[in-house]
């Protein structure tokens, strides 16, 4: 298992969403193998996996002539971005961005998990952001929340703070 998912990792920045559908693959045991194990979410996780390293959308090179468009999802288990470009009026992958998120992130309401899925793209893309006007398409308004409100607290501040222009 440990050998197919390092030969998967490397695919990972082409695959959209990979952290959301790779997480189950990431928390298989030797247990599970046993007679008796549960690997239903694992073998939907790689029949999920399976198509979409074949059939991968051409990724495009970044454009500083261009706008940016972003789009985020999270779920329990992993947060996802990806960075797209119009090119010949069709939106277009650039990049994708995903992780699986840590114990205590789990915890966090889905409108802040997006946060945190657009924290790691700037971070990772920062040289290409960096002083660009982003279109950010998610399902929740946070992002209008956190700049617009005057009373946060805890991470929605740090938030507002990170996201500051």
């Amino acid at each position: 298992m440990q050998s197919f998912l390092g030969a998967l990792n490397y695919y990972s920045r082409f695959i959209q969403d990979f952290a959301v559908y790779g997480a189950a693959l990431y928390q298989v045991k030797d247990e599970d193998f046993a007679p008796g194990g549960d690997l239903s979410a694992a073998r939907r996780s790689f029949a999920t996996l399976q198509p979409k390293v074949a059939e991968a959308p051409i990724i495009r090179h970044f454009s500083r002539d261009l706008p940016v468009h972003v789009t985020l999802f999270a779920n329990e288990w992993a947060v996802s971005t990806t960075l797209m470009q119009e090119h010949d009026g069709l939106m277009h992958p650039v990049r994708f961005c995903g992780r699986v998120l840590k114990d205590a992130e789990m915890n966090y309401h889905p409108a802040e998990k997006e946060v945190l899925a657009l924290l790691q793209l700037l971070k990772v893309c920062y040289t290409q952001l960096a002083g660009r006007t982003i279109h950010v398409y998610t399902r929740f308004s946070t992002l209008e929340w956190v700049h617009k409100s005057k009373s946060l607290f805890g991470r929605a501040t740090q938030f507002a703070v990170l996201l500051s222009p």
